[in-house]
């Protein structure tokens, strides 16, 4: 058995340590604990990388860590796409038949809001734009807010 933190007093083998994002490292307002830039900054020059990890995208992960981005990881996408100091070192596309094939079951009941989370997008068919506000407290830029012709003919 592995032992746990407060057993294994050799922390000098640690390179990589892991946070999932909302209600884990964020409080319940949205804040970051204090100092964290700074702390982050002693874990890079300890030779220890920092990984914010969360369903949302890159570039909103980003946003939350301006400063400090070229001394953390970015787990962003809910593992599809990971950043290290600010290089695309990871990506999993899901093939367009499976995506396609989603949204039509999303669909099938009349009831679903499909959207498609890309690297550098969220996608939603017009009809849907409804939801805006909702969306943007995860895609938060304007520009990569796109309807997409392929969701509005399907």
């Amino acid at each position: 058995m592995l032992a746990n933190f407060t057993e294994d007093k050799d922390l000098g083998q640690i390179r990589v340590i892991a946070s999932d994002m909302d209600c884990t490292l964020l409080a319940d307002d949205g804040s970051m604990p204090p100092h964290m830039d700074a702390l982050i900054r002693k874990l890079d020059a300890a030779g220890i990388t920092f990984c914010a990890a969360s369903g949302r995208p890159n570039y909103t992960l980003a946003e939350m860590f301006p400063e400090i981005q070229n001394q953390m990881a970015l787990m962003s996408d809910n593992g599809a796409a990971i950043y290290c100091r600010g290089k695309l070192i990871y990506e999993s596309l899901i093939p367009v038949e499976q995506y396609q094939d989603m949204i039509r079951y999303t669909l099938a009941d009349g009831r679903g809001c499909p959207t498609v989370c890309g690297i550098e997008a969220c996608y939603i068919r017009s009809c849907d734009e409804r939801y805006d506000n909702y969306f943007r407290t995860f895609y938060k830029k304007s520009s990569t807010w796109t309807t997409s012709p392929n969701l509005t003919a399907m």
